[in-house]
């Protein structure tokens, strides 16, 4: 299915408080005291586990090479960079070996690959753990074509991980990446998701349960004030094409309610003095393609369509306009990721005034906040954040 997904319904919801200020002659540099943050009415989904990297760095050099010196652990586990952990080669080797293995062509497990985009990263991390596993057992990758009871080997694996002390994201993370390569080589899913392993599993995903709350959230206004401020600079010419990208990506957040991974993934369609239409890929279940409208809105200060353009035009006009090319600006930032646009949305949340241990996400929360403030159904905003297809009128 696919849905358009327009910022015109709720722009002015979004906006209202602070047009009106502009009207009524009140200072743009309003005060960011704490009394104005509002606190969040709907329940934040669990936090995802960030830590994959420096996890995989830590615990494949502890695993591996225990038995080695602290130089040499610290060596083995410093090969691993981004972006896609592009140096560990154990970990897709094994992958490949064992797929080909099954008759797969070698095109089409690039193709498998290439279609995990950023999820690539976190499964290779637990693939590289497994080739380290298998070294220490001392068994060949063939090992794992013709398992009798490949319950019986993923039980002695994790129990091996706990053992080694990983942590429980690792070990679920381990658990999860084994199972897909199972899965993918032909095993059947009573064998790979057996009670015996859900049983050996059983306190680490009791630990891995968080519990939810009601959390304080800042209010939208604290970064769209901000922005406001910038406008000075932005007519003088003072702020940098990387900077003028960074608000343009937060305002599209704002005003699409569309998650950071989702504008990553996002195509240019067309382009028109009044409005910009991407298109991105929705992983949420049901997965399916979403179109946004980046539109003018009244306030021209925030206007994220105005932001957009102002780095856009300063983007080298060879980069294609596809997924995960998008937000490049020049041909030097090929390996761009959505870590990195993160990061720069986090810059531009902290000069507002707004506390680092608050992430990008929490501008949907912000944003969702603003509009249930204003009596919006949670149905409409349910539809308007694509999480459902009920309510299209």
């Amino acid at each position: 299915m696919v849905r358009g997904s327009s910022i015109t319904p709720f722009s002015n919801l979004l906006t209202t408080e602070n047009y009106q200020e502009s009207q009524e002659g009140m200072s743009s540099n309003s005060s960011l005291d704490s009394t104005r943050m509002a606190q969040l009415k709907v329940v934040h989904r669990a936090k995802r586990d960030r830590d994959t990297e420096s996890m995989l760095r830590r615990e494949y050099a502890s695993l591996s090479y225990g038995s080695e010196t602290q130089k040499q652990r610290l060596g083995a586990a410093t090969w691993i960079d981004l972006p896609f952990f592009s140096g560990s080669k154990d970990g897709e080797k094994l992958f490949r070996q064992l797929l080909q293995a099954r008759g797969l062509s070698s095109n089409a497990v690039d193709r498998v690959i290439s279609n995990w985009t950023i999820q690539w990263r976190t499964h290779i991390a637990g693939l590289t753990l497994l080739a380290g596993y298998l070294k220490r057992i001392h068994q060949q990758p063939d090992y794992l074509l013709n398992l009798d009871q490949p319950q019986i080997f993923m039980a002695n694996y994790l129990e091996d991980a706990i053992s080694q002390k990983c942590s429980d994201n690792s070990v679920k993370n381990q658990r999860c990446a084994l199972a897909v390569l199972l899965k993918f080589m032909g095993y059947s899913e009573q064998q790979i998701h057996s009670d015996l392993v859900k049983q050996l599993m059983r306190k680490v995903r009791m630990r891995l349960r968080q519990t939810d709350k009601e959390k304080q959230i800042w209010a939208l206004d604290i970064l769209l004030n901000y922005v406001k401020q910038q406008v000075p600079l932005l007519e003088q010419g003072l702020l940098s094409v990387q900077q003028r990208r960074a608000i343009a990506a937060t305002l599209v957040m704002i005003f699409t309610v569309a998650r950071l991974a989702e504008l990553y993934r996002a195509t240019l369609l067309s382009t028109s003095d009044d409005e910009y239409i991407i298109q991105t890929t929705i992983l949420k279940s049901p997965q399916r393609i979403a179109e946004f409208k980046i539109c003018k809105i009244p306030d021209e200060r925030i206007c994220p369509l105005r932001w957009f353009k102002s780095w856009f035009a300063d983007r080298e006009p060879d980069i294609p306009n596809k997924a995960q090319e998008l937000w490049r600006i020049s041909q030097t930032e090929r390996n761009i990721q959505a870590d990195d646009l993160s990061k720069a949305i986090r810059a531009v949340m902290q000069s507002a005034g707004i506390s680092k241990t608050y992430s990008v996400t929490s501008i949907r929360a912000a944003a969702i906040t603003k509009l249930l403030k204003y009596n919006v159904s949670s149905v409409k905003v349910d539809r308007f954040t694509h999480h459902s297809d009920t309510a299209s009128t």
